[in-house]
């Protein structure tokens, strides 16, 4: 008993720490910027119905891609021949994303993070993601992901 009464006034005592958000180094910055630009051009292709942008900016030759909704991984040539036509034309947008760790390694990174998305209707989507990206010829592009649906 005197131990949790002890930790209380130790605990109620404290200064307040101020928590506030992930400071990224440049390198990560760098690796989120450029997924950012992807997804935006994500979006552009959707909304253009034309896959061959995204493809050339922002994805190695083998990518891959395993959305936890379909059966097995693919490669994200076969991913977008399998699922393109379903969001063509759908009033798709991505809202936000929130990394919550980011390693980089000269040419390699990983993300672990959050995505936010709004498909036709009033739900947003939120996934959770990891995703690994390498620079090729100065700019980062998607290698490898993963994603699976957040159930609410």
């Amino acid at each position: 008993m005197r131990f949790v009464v002890a930790l209380t006034l130790v605990l109620g005592l404290s200064p307040v720490t101020e928590v506030t958000a992930q400071n990224w180094s440049e390198a990560q910055q760098e690796v989120l910027e450029g997924m950012k630009r992807c997804w935006d051009i994500w979006m552009d292709a959707v909304n253009s119905g034309s896959p061959e942008a995204f493809q050339a900016q922002c994805q190695t030759d083998d990518s891959t891609f395993w959305l936890a909704t379909d059966g097995v991984p693919a490669t994200d040539r076969g991913f977008l021949g399998r699922g393109w036509g379903a969001e063509v034309g759908m009033d798709l947008a991505w809202l936000d994303l929130r990394p919550i760790y980011v390693a980089v390694d000269d040419e390699v990174a990983i993300i672990h993070f959050y995505g936010y998305w709004r498909f036709p209707g009033p739900e947003v989507a939120e996934w959770k993601r990891t995703e690994v990206w390498r620079r090729v010829d100065g700019s980062w592009r998607q290698w490898a992901g993963h994603a699976t649906p957040v159930d609410r």
